[in-house]
């Protein structure tokens, strides 16, 4: 809470800025229990508070009579000048504003000031203009909001915090960050961690769903990099890639497509069956692909001066 006096004002005469006014603590959060002393302390038998030109407390020797929102929650001290306000379940309008004191009886003080009690952070919550991205091509903005007094924004990825960047921008306020060119290691989760001066408060976290590859292709042959096999043999190649969604993937042998699917059998095999097997791996979301070939060659296999020996036609 900050009390700031208004001595411009043509209303209320300059004389009168006979007492300062300053609060039992501060900063004060909306809603909390509040004094105001009035320094030097002052006796006042008769005299009024008011608040945006509304009376909230008039007093009169030993009456005292307050209105509003404030009706059974002010009351002063009237040898000292001393104010106690309760200001629980009060919303922030109701307390926020000019706030005039003027003591009449036995001599004229006051003062004129801004009543500003600060509003925890509350409510904090990330908004992004979209989650589902294409990495390398797609950019994306996070903006930060929250309830409170003169809120100040701090960005985290995990527990790392955003470094401003050829890629990476903030506003001027940091309430939104921008990342262009997104790369996967931008998939979060992003935090916002708003503070003031009484409070702090952090965003739930933000995840972004980032389509990539297919990359990193490895093609085997029955779990190994080996080409060369006999005829009558069982073989299975496999296909895999690093991928967001998930890749689909093609065979293709002697420039024909004949099966799709990540894995591929060959059962009894012949010689006929050697030569180039292709791998094709795409992503539908990235519209990327990738592919790899291994030559296979199938042999007969003898059986000659007492050893089996492969022949490569």
């Amino acid at each position: 809470m900050t009390l700031t006096e208004v001595t411009s004002a043509s209303s209320f005469h300059p004389a009168l800025y006979a007492v300062k006014v300053t609060p039992s603590k501060s900063p004060v959060c909306a809603g909390d229990n509040i004094t105001l002393i009035l320094s030097p302390p002052t006796n006042t038998t008769n005299g009024f508070y008011t608040l945006n030109d509304f009376g909230i407390l008039m007093w009169f020797e030993k009456e005292q009579q307050t209105t509003g929102a404030f009706t059974g929650r002010a009351s002063i001290n009237t040898s000292s000048g001393i104010l106690c306000c309760m200001h629980q379940n009060l919303p922030l309008r109701s307390i926020k504003g000019v706030l005039i004191l003027l003591c009449t009886l036995p001599s004229e003080v006051g003062n004129r000031f801004m009543f500003s009690p600060a509003e925890s952070i509350s409510i904090v919550t990330i908004r992004v203009n979209s989650t589902d991205l294409v990495e390398f091509n797609d950019s994306v903005s996070l903006t930060c909001s929250a309830s409170g007094s003169s809120p100040s924004y701090h960005w985290l990825n995990g527990s790392s915090d955003i470094i401003v960047g050829e890629r990476v921008h903030l506003s001027s306020d940091n309430q939104t960050l921008t990342i262009s060119s997104i790369l996967t290691s931008d998939r979060g989760p992003f935090y916002c961690f708003v503070t003031n001066a009484i409070s702090n408060g952090t965003s739930s976290p933000l995840y972004l769903n980032i389509s990539y590859g297919p990359v990193n292709l490895t093609l085997k042959i029955n779990g190994s990099d080996k080409e060369f096999f006999y005829t009558g043999s069982n073989l299975t190649l496999f296909c895999s890639a690093q991928s967001s969604p998930p890749a689909l993937f093609q065979w293709d042998f002697h420039i024909a497509t004949f099966r799709n699917g990540p894995e591929l059998r060959l059962d009894n095999v012949q010689e006929s069956q050697s030569g180039n097997y292709t791998c094709l791996a795409n992503n539908a979301r990235t519209l990327r692909y990738i592919s790899k070939t291994v030559p296979i060659i199938i042999s007969i296999l003898h059986f000659k001066g007492g050893h089996w020996n492969m022949y490569l036609c």
